[in-house]
């Protein structure tokens, strides 16, 4: 009970080392991990143009990435919550 407290879940409980992982029978949510990530990556959409988003955050780029030519915005633009997903980020 304490620990659930502590940790908001159970499942800190059911994490295992990377050294039980095997490649034949992997344990994992691929799929779950992914949409999490993509959910994360949505909130640093204000911050860049949609072409310089694209190519820092999508997977075709995601090994050969070059922040080269990449600007940050300096005013950030007014986002529909709807374009990002659901919950503006802030």
């Amino acid at each position: 009970m304490f620990q659930e407290a502590v940790h908001g879940s159970s499942s800190f409980d059911k994490g295992k080392l990377a050294s039980v992982w095997k490649k034949e029978m992997p344990d994992e949510n691929t799929y779950f991990y992914l949409k999490r990530l993509d959910e994360h990556c949505q909130k640093f959409l204000p911050f860049f143009k949609p072409q310089d988003y694209s190519t820092i955050f999508s997977a075709d780029t995601l090994f050969s990435f070059s922040a080269e030519g990449i600007e940050l915005l300096r005013e950030i633009r007014h986002t529909e919550s709807s374009d990002i997903g659901g919950d503006v980020p802030f």
